[in-house]
């Protein structure tokens, strides 16, 4: 189940949770909502739906399994019923781990969750620097919107801590000197 987003002409809202049209994805504490999902990336799943690849995958699927975008080489689920731990997503992970690592890229401490945490703050920065701080009411709500949190108050920690960040940040700049500038203030 897929809509296109009022707010912008390059995103569309997929439908997830247990009561989600078409094939539910799983979410944290079984929430239902909507995700954003650029328009590129939406046009490469369809296309990856119909792809050769997924279509094997679904013949070795298991019936309950058959309409499921995402599938192991087995025709498995990427998660089991049931169970928090996906071994296929883990090993993806290890397998991007190592790519951006021979990149030059370390990403060994990398969290999924710390993405989302990420994706968050800089969706509050986003509105901050667009908006402004006096439409803060419409910044949170769009952040919560976005993760899907039952309470506000979860994502106005976003807002405060990316106002907090901008104190430091400002804070480093003011005083981002040299030992040698340091020194010649010292009589």
């Amino acid at each position: 189940d897929c809509v296109p987003c009022f707010e912008s002409k390059n995103t569309y809202y997929l439908s997830v949770g247990p009561k989600a049209r078409g094939t539910p994805v799983a979410t944290k504490f079984n929430v239902n909502g909507r995700v954003i999902i650029p328009v590129a990336v939406l046009e490469l799943v369809r296309k990856y739906c119909n792809g050769a690849r997924r279509l094997i995958r679904a013949n070795k699927a298991d019936e309950y399994c058959k309409d499921l975008v995402f599938l192991n080489r087995g025709g498995k689920a990427y998660a089991r019923k049931g169970k928090d731990q996906s071994s296929s997503v883990n090993v993806q992970i290890f397998r991007m781990k190592a790519a951006a690592l021979q990149s030059g890229i370390d990403i060994l401490d990398f969290k999924f969750h710390a993405a989302r945490a990420t994706f968050a703050s800089e969706i509050a920065v986003l509105g901050l620097v667009k908006l402004g701080a006096k439409n803060l009411p419409a910044i949170v709500s769009w952040v919560q919107k976005l993760l899907m949190h039952k309470s506000e108050k979860t994502s106005l920690a976003y807002i405060s801590f990316v106002k907090q960040q901008a104190v430091i940040d400002s804070f480093d700049l003011d005083f981002d000197c040299s030992e040698a500038e340091v020194e010649g203030l010292i009589v």
